[in-house]
């Protein structure tokens, strides 16, 4: 297990109405900015973000990830956590290497489509 300390502003600032989720927007966008430039997790096959204050098993992440998506597949996906909006919420969520790659190519896109 290897962490990365962020290097940005964690505030957030909510508008009136927005939901919660979609607050660490930025903060997330930031994150995977430094995680491209630093490219450190071109190394690995996965890429998880863990909450501060959840329990995290790597063994278990690393069994159900041998299970569902193989190395050797060169799996682009993440790993829906939650059955609500787009399924990005929670303490605990994981991409593949391929599908952060996939998110840095196309992070404009998303900035003005979105």
């Amino acid at each position: 297990v290897q962490t990365t300390l962020l290097r940005h502003d964690l505030t957030t600032h909510a508008k009136q109405g927005s939901l919660e989720g979609i607050l660490n927007t930025q903060i997330f966008m930031q994150a995977w900015a430094q995680l491209d430039e630093t490219g450190d997790f071109r190394a690995h096959d996965f890429v998880s973000k863990i909450d501060p204050d959840a329990v995290f098993l790597p063994g278990r992440l690393r069994d159900d990830l041998a299970k569902v998506a193989p190395v050797s597949s060169s799996p682009n996906l993440y790993l829906v956590n939650c059955k609500i909006s787009f399924g990005l919420f929670g303490a605990v969520e994981v991409f593949s290497r391929l599908a952060l790659e996939k998110y840095i190519a196309g992070e404009e896109r998303c900035k003005r489509e979105l």
